[in-house]
């Protein structure tokens, strides 16, 4: 790929994370409840082009065309890729945090459940 369509691609994507996070900000204001079809389908369309963006530069960039980029270039396709690992690790991290929610709801559950059963063997031998 030519130096100046990794440029034309990083430029690109920044517009369109701009513009994301202007949706975000909107949609926050609704909430998802009342969250407008248009704002959830623009949303879902500048996520999907931010992936395409993210697809191209993070194919390896071959030493010949890392030679031609000027150092704004490579700049910007090192700050567009460590923005997708930054998106993969906040999402890595999303997932942990509602995992170890709901292992402690189950676990508060279960440390419910037993104190009942206690109760009951209690109430049991009382009677």
């Amino acid at each position: 790929m030519h130096t100046d369509d990794l440029d034309h691609i990083a430029e690109l994507r920044s517009v369109v994370l701009e513009r994301l996070q202007a949706l975000e900000v909107q949609a926050a204001h609704f909430g998802p409840a009342h969250l407008p079809a248009h704002l959830r389908v623009e949303m879902r369309e500048a996520r999907a082009e931010l992936e395409q963006y993210d697809t191209l530069l993070r194919a390896p960039l071959h030493p010949a065309a890392a030679a031609h980029l000027s150092d704004a270039g490579r700049y910007a396709v090192l700050i567009a890729k460590l923005d997708v690992l930054e998106q993969q690790i906040t999402t890595n991290l999303q997932t942990i945090t509602q995992v170890n929610t709901r292992q402690n709801q189950h676990i508060s559950q279960l440390q419910l459940f037993v104190l009942l059963l206690v109760l009951l063997l209690v109430i049991g031998l009382v009677w």
